[in-house]
């Protein structure tokens, strides 16, 4: 994501099949709103599909090697 934040959104997800933005310019973060064709970002959002409820943390930094769930790379000074 293209906006730095401090720590992951955690997010209470349903059973469904669930689209994570992945450009960072949606109004509805985490989830995608369809801006990055909007602005030809090039970038596409992370689906997932849910099969029982569950809580995960979604990467709001843009470091984790685990997009979209949070790493915890927002805690390393020394990664970008």
């Amino acid at each position: 994501m293209s906006e730095e934040k401090n720590k992951p959104y955690q997010v209470d997800c349903e059973p469904g099949t669930h689209a994570w933005c992945m450009c960072g310019l949606s109004s509805k973060l985490p989830y995608c709103d369809g801006t990055h064709e909007k602005e030809g970002t090039g970038k596409e959002p992370h689906i997932h599909i849910v099969g029982k409820p569950i809580a995960v943390f979604i990467c709001a930094c843009g470091k984790s090697d685990r997009k979209p769930y949070c790493d915890g790379s927002h805690n390393n000074p020394n990664k970008q």
